[in-house]
């Protein structure tokens, strides 16, 4: 095992399952000795814990570590979203060759993305009658209307792998955490509003309040969008970014295309911040922040509250190498009673590595 520093050790041993202990060590690899291939292990180790999952669940279906395991040496993917690219990577690692790429889109067909030619489903079909093929979308209703057509075409579950981590939904869905008779619930970093509405659906059945900060201005109007198609009436959305001060920053803007809007000293617009202790006055039971790397800024900005009200939290912690250490050090310092889980929530490197600090 790789040796954790002295003033690192107490982060360790708060660490409440072997899951989590092995995410540790790859990110402070990661940290203290700046080893890219920490990543690729962390990713490994997820795979690994998730495929333990599907397996006690018995989902009765075969993801990458299965494909890897049958010495298939050739597949074609199944889809040519975001997650080709990685998916592409990840076989090239394991010296698996991807001789054909399918997608349901007739706009996608006989364009180059992510590297590969892109056919429909039936031609990739008639072309290769006997490759495995890998699914690589990583929402659960693509991957369950992928499967359906190709049983439906009478591909065999044998030939079918999926590429995915996810057995646990992020946030919200790892068996650790249940929900309280009532909830009051910080969502730092709304993007589009999906996770307020997945925190309704943990929190089934008791009285919620939510108090969400979104500072980029097209995701905030998003947000609004989706609490009003939804009909969730009990948020207080505020249209500004968590911090340790109300202040006006600097900050770079992708908006809906993709998440990632950060502060930023060479951002073209500036946004309006606040801190949780200012803004809440509430008994808060859960904060979740996903904040592009301020998660650290934020977190100091909402001592009082954490102090006063031992919320769980779920802190994402791959935006800068140091949160690994520095963010649960930080937690501890505001509370000893803090115990750590880590989950790494996408079959993605260096991305969706989340904290999850429990009272």
């Amino acid at each position: 095992m790789i040796e954790i520093d002295a003033r690192h050790r107490a982060i360790y041993e708060r660490l409440r399952d072997e899951e989590s202990r092995e995410l540790f060590l790859c990110r402070y690899r990661r940290f203290r000795d700046g080893d890219a291939e920490a990543l690729w292990d962390e990713l490994c180790v997820a795979e690994k814990f998730n495929r333990k999952r599907a397996e006690s669940k018995d989902c009765g279906r075969q993801n990458i570590l299965d494909l890897i395991e049958s010495k298939a040496r050739r597949v074609v993917l199944y889809a040519v979203g975001a997650n080709a690219g990685y998916c592409g990577v990840r076989l090239q690692r394991e010296r698996i060759r991807v001789v054909a790429a399918c997608d349901g889109d007739p706009a996608k067909h006989d364009k180059t993305i992510h590297g590969f030619r892109v056919v429909s489903p039936e031609r990739m079909l008639l072309a290769h009658p006997d490759l495995p093929i890998l699914v690589t979308p990583s929402l659960q209703r693509l991957r369950d209307e992928i499967h359906d057509f190709l049983r439906a075409c009478g591909i065999p579950n044998e030939r079918i792998f999926f590429y995915d981590n996810a057995s646990e939904k992020q946030y919200f869905g790892p068996a650790f955490l249940s929900a309280l008779p009532e909830e009051v619930y910080i969502d730092g970093g709304c993007y589009d509003g999906e996770t307020i509405l997945d925190f309704c659906e943990f929190a089934k059945g008791s009285g919620i309040r939510i108090h969400g900060f979104e500072p980029d201005p097209d995701c905030y109007t998003r947000t609004r969008e989706t609490l009003r198609k939804n009909r969730i009436e009990n948020v207080t959305l505020t249209q500004k970014g968590l911090y340790d001060h109300a202040t006006a920053l600097r900050f770079d803007r992708t908006g809906m295309s993709v998440a990632g809007s950060r502060i930023s000293d060479t951002g073209k617009d500036t946004i309006e911040t606040t801190t949780v202790d200012e803004a809440v006055n509430d008994e808060v039971t859960f904060i979740k922040m996903d904040i592009e790397g301020a998660e650290l800024n934020a977190l100091k900005g909402a001592a009082k509250t954490i102090r006063r009200c031992l919320p769980r939290l779920a802190i994402c912690v791959y935006h800068k190498p140091e949160d690994i250490v520095e963010i649960p050090d930080f937690i501890l310092s505001l509370s000893p009673q803090y115990g750590f889980y880590m989950r790494h929530h996408v079959p993605w490197l260096n991305s969706e590595t989340v904290l999850y600090a429990i009272p």
